[in-house]
């Protein structure tokens, strides 16, 4: 059986590619044509070229591609706006996203616990303590008395463990 090749631009086939022609990109604007070429090729149609290819040859294509784009990822992450019918989203640069908690709790032994989230009537909890065997979900609250961040984390340090370091509603 042979390999399947993609050609997009008639370009010669750098020895680092599977099925990607051309060289490695060395700027932003060389890797982005990359990852729409990628893209493209992830797309059920193409990997099955219309049907052309049995299930095996599709994965061994698929699996070739997928190769491509790990190579590619450890310089040059896909720009989110790069969609795909195909599996690409694990490529995606990361959202640069500022989490600020919602409110710090001082524990009694000095620590604090940072806590994320709206409280809700129906709020459920995941809790990272200092001693990660102690991780968990808390879906226990009486939201009667436990109404804010500082009666809940009084009564997690309470009855739970008193290194709670962050909850997180869920």
């Amino acid at each position: 059986m042979s390999k399947v090749f993609i050609n997009f631009n008639g370009e010669e086939q750098d020895p680092r590619w599977n099925y990607l022609n051309g060289s490695y990109p060395t700027t932003k604007e060389r890797a982005r044509e990359q990852w729409k070429e990628i893209a493209i090729a992830l797309s059920p149609e193409c990997i099955a070229e219309d049907g052309e290819l049995n299930t095996h040859q599709q994965f061994i294509k698929e699996r070739g591609i997928h190769k491509d784009a790990r190579l590619l990822y450890q310089e040059f992450k896909c720009p989110r706006d790069i969609k795909s019918d195909g599996d690409i989203e694990q490529y995606w640069e990361t959202e640069k996203v500022t989490t600020k908690e919602d409110y710090i709790y001082n524990r009694k032994n000095g620590g604090t616990t940072l806590c994320y989230g709206t409280l809700e009537e129906d709020s459920n909890f995941i809790l990272a303590c200092d001693n990660e065997n102690l991780d968990g979900v808390w879906a226990e609250r009486d939201h009667e008395k436990q109404k804010t961040w500082k009666d809940v984390c009084e009564h997690l340090e309470k009855v739970y463990d008193d290194n709670i370091e962050q909850i997180e509603t869920c």
